[in-house]
């Protein structure tokens, strides 16, 4: 395991925190290495953009499904992902929710991306205040994503 991985499994044990921002530099490596540890390490993983990217609040929520299989009567609608991502079951360290690049969601739907951090700080801060473990998004910082 590479150091940069340990720290972010590290930062991941922390439930004060909703977000982890990685350079953009970032190699695909590394994310797919942090996709098949954090289970391995208790976490359980939502891989947002692995297969195509998210670019607006449709292909958000999409991505969200497909990875969660939400009940038939769940909404199509953030305040639906909030209830979808606060009614995850537990595991033993909590859960990743991870957007290898942002810059789809924040240049061409800035207030879908700033709606998901809110919504990732709530739910993690009501699983934190239940004792349960955090929900954490792990993205690039979306000024260096945009250098890439």
């Amino acid at each position: 395991m590479s150091p940069e991985l340990a720290a972010v499994l590290e930062d991941l044990a922390d439930a004060e925190q909703p977000w982890i921002f990685l350079p953009g530099l970032t190699p695909r490596e590394f994310w797919d290495e942090l996709a098949g540890q954090a289970p391995h390490e208790g976490f359980g993983v939502i891989d947002l953009d692995e297969a195509a990217p998210v670019g607006n609040h449709d292909e958000l929520l999409a991505a969200f499904a497909a990875s969660l299989e939400p009940p038939r009567w769940a909404g199509h609608n953030l305040n639906a992902l909030k209830d979808l991502l606060t009614g995850l079951p537990a595991h033993a360290k909590g859960w990743v929710i991870l957007l290898r690049n942002p810059e789809p969601l924040s240049e061409h739907d800035p207030e879908s991306f700033e709606a998901l951090l809110d919504i990732v700080e709530t739910v993690n801060d009501a699983k934190r205040e239940a004792g349960k473990g955090p929900v954490t998004l792990v993205t690039l910082e979306p000024a260096e994503a945009e250098e890439i």
